[in-house]
């Protein structure tokens, strides 16, 4: 009996053991939850066969400072090994149905955590926890809420099996679906995120985490597509950035290491922090404005956070396209603009998260092709953009910008090369310019200074030119404005220009200022030396000006010289009224004598004016001595009123009159061509014996003269010759009728009277 009693206690042990195993697999479950701190869970178990245990029911409440846990699931089912299971307490499979977990976290001043250890957080270390080889969660739903945070959750699935975990969360804000996040982890601590709404996907990344000694590396590779991304968090029921749709899109493109101390300061994690990216990708800035509609941005960009120092650095040649640009009254175009050196930026972390953002100095080169205008092209050779100091928080930055060479061309017409240099500070919403435009061709220069306030908009410029010689000025419009009237030369002179400029929401204004001194030139047969011109020009904002200028000439020689010109005029042009032409204080020395014009108000669109010119005071010797004739002299002075009025047809002369003033005398000793008319006309031979020492009484001259040049002149010669007939009185009265512009041209008046004479003697 007792041999066989011995036998049979190996097989009540194991029938003990089968028995026991229900009991030891709650033990297992129940010292697996103790021993992560959950004490007193509610386990309601079933033992549907030898190696299966089933839950039915499970929830746990975990309490800590500041935050709450419950936990509650649906039917589970264990399978278990027996041996594994009395060996290593270690499950088969574990499949749950359903299970619900929620947190709460109550708002507190300060967080009690000071301090992480980031070693039982990695994939590696909490999939070594799993109670089991294979883990289903069919459905799972996990709560986070916050006092004063909306409330967050996650649902989907989880699957581990054999060291790799895939899940798929649906990720929800206070129950509007927000997308999904599929997640693969393993115990080798290799990782795949994905976020995606839709069929877009939003966020990818991929790497490995890989703890040493004190640090923990992650070798990341990950992208973020931006516009899916903005579109994305816009709607969130409260939006990361709201506002518009943003202007950046494209895709960016990251792959590098991050480091983390293992054991990490909560409150200095910043400082421990070190991130080493590459960033690429394609990028578009659509800005859909009227000047420029978007901007190319190929991403090559090096990003460094170490020691809470950020830095970000983009290589010499990044290049951006800027597409749609459109210039006023240009053609829209592209371009381009090329960083000339490296780009490196540096900042601290605490100052770039306070909004302090001051940029390195910027080296930029913009490259486009010609610029198309209804009149021709604008040809620009890369233009140099130098930014020096550039804060965008403040909207402050100064540097250079320089134009090599603009180069007009347009049928027909040419303009010289330019060049523009200009030097900018922008600084409390307005923008200070200094800058100087330079032509190679005439050498002129164009210095001076902007101060514009961005808004509302108001601009001054103020500008001064270089002086600029004159002499032989009519080849240089033949070669930009050809052709240059045959007549003109430009022997010598100086002109200088300076102006500004106000520009603004009304309109624009300018004042212009031209000064010409010491200008020697002719037109034609007609010389002028020593002209001084001087002119003012205003434009107000509601599209006035006025024009004032003084004209100043010593010397004017059409035949006949004319000295010391002197001329005040005006302009005035206020819309819808017609312009108005003022000529003021024309004078001249004349002959000896002075020449003066009465002020006159013209409409330079339909002109017509009415006026008188006096002559004052003219010498007869100097009026003799323009007909040329040897042998005439005479002396005198003249003086008269010529009433001018000109219209359409030209000008005319009514009821001119020219008179001695006082007695004189006239003296002709005539050729012989002359003195054999003479000896063949008896009444020629007395009128040349009556000039030969002819002292006179009267000398006038009425004149009438018509805009085609017909010229009827009544001339009355009273006195005596005291040599010849006994001093008696002789009254020449002569008529001459003539063409004037024919007569000023030849310049025989004097052929003339003597013909004349003849006429009335013969």
């Amino acid at each position: 009996m007792r041999p066989a009693l011995w036998l049979l206690t190996p097989l009540l042990l194991l029938a003990l053991l089968y028995a026991l195993l229900p009991m030891l697999a709650s033990y297992s479950i129940e010292h697996w939850l103790q021993a992560r701190g959950i004490a007193q869970p509610r386990i309601e178990l079933d033992y549907p066969q030898w190696n299966q245990l089933q839950i039915r029911s499970f929830s746990l409440t975990q309490q800590r400072s500041g935050q709450r846990i419950d936990l509650s699931t649906g039917p589970i089912l264990i399978e278990y090994d027996p041996l594994d299971l009395i060996g290593r307490l270690h499950f088969n499979s574990l499949r749950i149905t359903s299970l619900k977990l929620q947190v709460q976290t109550r708002a507190s001043e300060h967080s009690a955590i000071s301090a992480l250890d980031l070693r039982p957080l990695l994939p590696a270390a909490w999939l070594a926890l799993a109670p089991a080889s294979r883990l289903q969660v069919g459905e799972l739903e996990l709560r986070l809420a916050a006092a004063g945070q909306p409330e967050r959750s996650l649902q989907g699935n989880i699957n581990l099996e054999d060291g790799h975990l895939h899940s798929r969360l649906q990720l929800r804000q206070d129950d509007s679906a927000l997308g999904w996040i599929d997640l693969q982890l393993d115990s080798d601590n290799r990782f795949e995120l994905r976020l995606q709404q839709g069929a877009h996907p939003l966020y990818q990344a991929r790497g490995e985490l890989r703890p040493g000694t004190d640090l923990l590396e992650i070798r990341l590779q990950h992208a973020l597509e931006l516009t899916e991304a903005w579109h994305w968090q816009l709607q969130l029921p409260t939006p990361l950035i709201p506002g518009e749709p943003a202007a950046l899109q494209g895709r960016v493109d990251a792959q590098g290491v991050i480091r983390l101390p293992l054991d990490l300061d909560v409150h200095a994690w910043p400082q421990a922090l070190s991130i080493e990216q590459t960033l690429s990708g394609p990028l578009q800035l659509a800005l859909n404005r009227e000047e420029l509609q978007r901007v190319q941005l190929p991403l090559d960009a090096r990003l460094q956070l170490r020691a809470g120092e950020l830095h970000l650095s983009l290589p010499a040649g990044s290049r951006a396209e800027l597409q749609g640009l459109t210039l006023p009254g240009f053609a829209t175009t592209q371009a381009s603009v090329e960083l000339r050196s490296a780009l490196d930026y540096r900042t601290r972390l605490a100052a770039f998260e306070a909004g302090v953002l001051q940029l390195p100095p910027i080296e930029l080169l913009l490259k486009s092709p010609p610029l198309q205008h209804a009149s021709g092209s604008l040809a620009l050779d890369p233009i140099s953009l130098d930014i020096d100091d550039l804060n965008p928080r403040q909207g402050s930055a100064t540097g250079r910008v320089r134009m090599p060479s603009l180069r007009w061309q347009s049928p027909g017409q040419t303009l010289p090369d330019a060049a523009l240099d200009t030097r900018f500070e922008l600084k409390d919403g307005g923008l200070n310019q200094r800058f100087t435009l330079s032509l190679h061709d005439p050498a002129l220069k164009l210095s001076g200074r902007a101060n514009t306030r961005l808004s509302p908009l108001v601009s001054d410029i103020h500008w001064q030119a270089s002086p600029l010689a004159l002499h032989q000025a009519e080849r240089l419009w033949n070669r930009y404005y050809p052709p240059a009237p045959p007549e003109l030369g430009i022997d010598a002179g100086t002109l200088h220009h300076n102006g500004s400029a106000n520009i603004s929401t009304q309109g624009i204004a300018l004042r212009l200022e031209l000064h010409a001194e010491q200008l020697a030139g002719r037109w034609g047969a007609v010389e002028l030396a020593g002209l001084d011109w001087r002119s003012s020009t205003l434009r107000r904002h509601g599209g006035r000006v006025l024009h004032q200028g003084q004209l100043r000439l010593d010397q004017l020689d059409a035949g006949f010289p004319v000295h010391q010109v002197a001329l005040d005029y005006g302009y005035e042009q206020r819309l819808p009224q017609p312009a108005q032409l003022q000529l003021n204080s024309l004078s001249a020395q004349l002959l000896g004598g002075s020449l003066a014009v009465d002020s006159v108000t013209i409409n330079p669109q339909s002109p017509t004016l009415d006026t008188q010119l006096r002559l004052q005071g003219l010498q007869l010797q100097r009026v003799l001595e323009l007909q040329q004739q040897k042998g005439l002299s005479g002396e005198g002075l003249l003086s008269g009123i010529l009433p001018l009025s000109f219209d359409a047809s030209g000008f005319r002369v009514r009821d001119g009159r020219i008179a001695s003033q006082g007695p004189g005398w006239i003296r002709f000793a005539p050729d012989a061509r002359v003195a054999a008319l003479g000896q063949a006309h008896q009444g020629m031979a007395m009128a040349l014996q009556a000039l030969k020492n002819f002292e006179y009484e009267v000398l006038s001259v009425d004149l009438q003269y018509d805009a085609d040049g017909a010229t009827l002149m009544n001339t009355r010669l009273q006195g005596r010759n005291p040599d010849w007939n006994n001093g008696r009185p002789v009254d020449f009265s002569i008529n001459i009728e003539q063409n004037l512009l024919t007569l000023l041209k030849t310049l025989q008046f004097t052929d003339k009277l003597t013909e004349s004479i003849e006429k009335r003697y013969r």
